[in-house]
């Protein structure tokens, strides 16, 4: 079982990176992860979850205007932050996601993200603050804004 799914993972690796990647291709990686992850194997799971922030930001890319590319920005800085442990590049993927599509879903999270990293990792509590502001002040109603509103 271990060899199908590490041929499979390759197969699909290859093909990302000569073909167009798809939603459909992604959601092949993310399901070929979740199979890994289930087998437990700690060298499978960090690059299938780097080959998985790869696909994510390039077709992020690539579709800009794409409806799920928030939706993909959004899952590549949760996969940056467990991989990566560099805050950096996750901070750039979720401002990425606030400053190009503030009418997603994803941005008032991706907020809410930014100031729980500096608050708690980078500990940086004045950029958090600022964040949170941004939250408030952007997403009134939005219910993660609602909650640092009534945590004042």
């Amino acid at each position: 079982m271990r060899k199908i799914l590490l041929f499979s993972l390759i197969a699909l690796l290859f093909a990302a990176c000569h073909r167009e990647i798809t939603p459909k291709s992604l959601a092949e990686m993310e399901q070929n992860m979740r199979e890994i992850n289930a087998d437990n194997d700690s060298t499978k799971i960090k690059a299938a979850q780097k080959d998985l922030i790869e696909a994510y930001l390039a077709y992020s890319q690539k579709h800009t205007d794409a409806i799920e590319t928030p939706d993909y920005l959004f899952k590549a800085a949760g996969l940056t932050e467990i991989v990566d442990k560099k805050s950096a590049n996750t901070v750039k993927i979720l401002e990425q996601i606030s400053q190009k599509y503030p009418d997603s879903e994803r941005a008032a999270q991706a907020l809410y993200r930014l100031a729980i990293m500096y608050e708690n990792n980078i500990k940086d509590t004045v950029v958090a603050k600022q964040y949170y502001r941004e939250l408030v002040e952007k997403y009134p109603s939005h219910p993660l804004a609602i909650s640092v509103i009534s945590r004042r």
